[in-house]
């Protein structure tokens, strides 16, 4: 055998490199990558044994995220999202829309602006779950009465 399996000793580009020295891998039957790995080797071999670099992790912090944590903390029940429908945005999305406009046309404050949004959105989502259960009443009773004439 050529090299040990262990990624331990050695480099996968170095195990299959001494595969084709020893004759157990012909140059046709290489990976693709091989000769990419050979014109453009990587600036620090990717070793086991390389210790991590020490680099600080950075906050990723954006200013809509304070908006969105007091949304969430005042909204216990939030209704369920479709991510993948990008045309309608959740009720959380519409909140800091609408704090951020209230804030810059009515420079208003944080908190104030926040509330205002807050009442905005919960007074639509009231009017909107309203008109629904009239709507599903008044097709109830058409089932209703659409079963009783073809009953009768």
């Amino acid at each position: 055998m050529a090299h040990s399996r262990l990624e331990k000793i050695g480099t996968i580009y170095t195990r299959i490199t001494g595969l084709i020295r020893a004759g157990s891998m012909s140059l046709e039957d290489r990976p693709l990558w091989y000769e990419v790995y050979q014109a453009f080797p990587p600036k620090y071999p990717p070793r086991y044994d390389r210790p991590a670099p020490v680099e600080p992790v950075r906050n990723i912090f954006y200013p809509e995220d304070v908006i969105r944590a007091k949304f969430y903390k005042s909204v216990k029940n939030v209704p369920s999202v479709n991510l993948s429908d990008r045309s309608r945005p959740s009720l959380c999305q519409k909140c800091i829309e609408l704090c951020t406009k209230l804030q810059k046309e009515n420079n208003l404050e944080l908190n104030e602006a926040f509330d205002q949004a807050l009442n905005t959105i919960l007074s639509e989502a009231e009017t909107k779950s309203a008109s629904k259960q009239e709507s599903e009443s008044t097709v109830g009773s058409d089932i209703k009465l659409a079963n009783q004439t073809t009953i009768n």
